[in-house]
């Protein structure tokens, strides 16, 4: 794998190998079902799950679901959920008219505009009002699937 990141031309190339690299070296392993459900839930609630329902749906403690998804994922099942919930907000504001972030940030669960501005400026080093649609394309090419 080094030998061929060394000589990949361009950032796209890079990515290939090591995403070839990873699939290899996960070939045959199963995920632990408890963070597979864990993340069917947090996708299909567009992160606006709560963790405390996810821990008792997925009949595991909040501290052991912690470690599991650290172990998996290799974050938290929180950041999973605000980074689901920011990949839908990315896909809304490609295809949304400009303006109204304030419903937008209700819709999609955010405590109120000012938390959906604080998320992409943490996410995208951006204000939200300057993640033109240009970028936003880019962004949301990073969805997890």
């Amino acid at each position: 794998m080094e030998k061929r990141m060394a000589v990949a031309a361009r950032v796209d190339d890079g990515l290939d190998v090591l995403e070839e690299f990873l699939l290899i070296r996960l070939e045959g392993i199963q995920i632990d079902s408890r963070v597979q459900e864990a993340l069917q839930r947090i996708e299909n609630s567009a992160g606006k799950v709560r963790i405390t329902q996810l821990t008792k749906d997925c009949q595991v403690s909040s501290r052991n679901l912690d470690r599991l998804f650290r172990t998996w994922v290799g974050f938290s099942p929180k950041r999973m959920a605000r980074i689901v919930r920011f990949q839908v907000l990315l896909q809304r504001m490609e295809t949304a008219r400009r303006g109204g972030s304030a419903g937008l940030a209700a819709e999609l669960g955010y405590y109120d505009q000012s938390h959906l501005v604080n998320e992409v400026a943490q996410f995208a080093a951006a204000k939200a009002m300057h993640v033109a649609s240009r970028y936003v394309a880019d962004f949301s090419k990073t969805r997890c699937e």
